[in-house]
């Protein structure tokens, strides 16, 4: 009788337990919503009016490197809220199971030399860029450049600044392959199946 009392308290806990954790990433990731909206809206406006301001200070006041060069960066710092607010977005619809594959006409190298171009402005480290040949596919153009933006970010992170960071884009077959690499120190031995975890360094 006793035995049995416990494991009755013992699941009832374990069910208000798993109701409470549930009830919490139901109110978390209505957060990240409500505030990926909020943040989305004023951020595109900022983007659009510096962006205007870049184009109509060349414009009228012919090509001031100093001024282009603050706006690039507003745009490029930009770009990069934007960017980290569309991966905690991501991260949460991952964990429900609820991500949506946008497919569209992608030509590859066109959208690797932006994200190259976007990501040097960002970090001040020089990408090398191999693509064999020009590349067209079906895929989601956002969730490629989530992708890549973050494995750049990771190669110069990890490696020094002197050292060289390559992007390259080849078609083996039916396949298409993006490859990354640095020369830092690598990852340690046995963390190799942890890096796809979330929040795993």
């Amino acid at each position: 009788e006793l035995g049995a009392s416990y494991r009755r308290n013992f699941r009832a806990h374990i069910e208000r337990e798993l109701a409470r954790r549930a009830k919490q990433n139901r109110q978390k990731d209505l957060f990240i919503r409500i505030a990926s909206h909020e943040i989305r809206n004023p951020l595109a406006s900022a983007l659009s009016v510096c962006e205007l301001f870049e184009k109509e200070s060349g414009d009228v006041h012919g090509r001031d490197d100093k001024t282009q060069e603050a706006f690039a960066t507003i745009r490029a710092d930009l770009h990069l809220i934007n960017r980290h607010l569309n991966q905690l977005l991501t991260m949460s619809l991952l964990e429900d199971d609820k991500i949506a594959i946008e497919k569209e006409h992608v030509e590859l190298s066109e959208l690797l030399q932006r994200i190259k171009l976007t990501f040097e402005r960002i970090t001040d480290r020089d990408i090398a860029f191999d693509v064999s040949h020009s590349i067209s596919v079906e895929t989601d153009p956002d969730k490629i450049d989530q992708i890549v933006s973050n494995l750049l970010q990771n190669a110069a992170k990890y490696s020094s600044a002197e050292s060289g960071i390559e992007l390259s884009l080849a078609q083996t077959g039916t396949d298409v392959v993006i490859t990354v690499t640095d020369h830092g120190h690598g990852i340690k031995e046995g963390e190799t199946e942890r890096i796809f975890d979330p929040y795993a360094r």
